[in-house]
């Protein structure tokens, strides 16, 4: 099947400029380029950096990667998008409904801050 993706409104209640209200064209080739090689993210761990819309930790889920973190700005509007992204998504990225389990963790994140939550997120996706 098809994703289904949606953006953050850009509308300034991220309070930021920011490139996460788009589905980028890297993202487009990446989730493709993952496709073609499913063998790089089945049964691993996945980071998505700067998700935005998330695509490329959407198709990691789909092709059977064990869990993913995935993060962006930590603005409660480019966080929902992601979480409405993985909801839009939840049967091609279920494995027998194991997404409800915990594989995926959302988890806001400003490069160069401490990555610890993120590490924590993907332990979290791991339990």
């Amino acid at each position: 099947g098809k994703f289904q993706l949606t953006c953050a409104p850009d509308d300034g209640s991220a309070g930021a400029t920011l490139f996460a209200f788009t589905v980028w064209s890297g993202s487009k080739l990446m989730a493709r380029w993952l496709a073609d090689h499913p063998e790089l993210v089945r049964d691993k761990r996945t980071v998505e950096l700067g998700a935005a819309s998330a695509l490329p930790s959407l198709a990691a889920l789909a092709l059977g990667s064990r869990a993913s973190v995935i993060t962006d700005y930590p603005a409660p509007s480019v966080l929902a998008a992601i979480e409405d992204n993985l909801d839009l998504n939840r049967e091609l990225c279920s494995r027998g409904g194991e997404l409800d389990g915990g594989r995926a963790a959302v988890v806001g994140h400003l490069w160069g801050s401490d990555a610890g939550p993120v590490r924590a997120g993907l332990a979290a996706a791991m339990a």
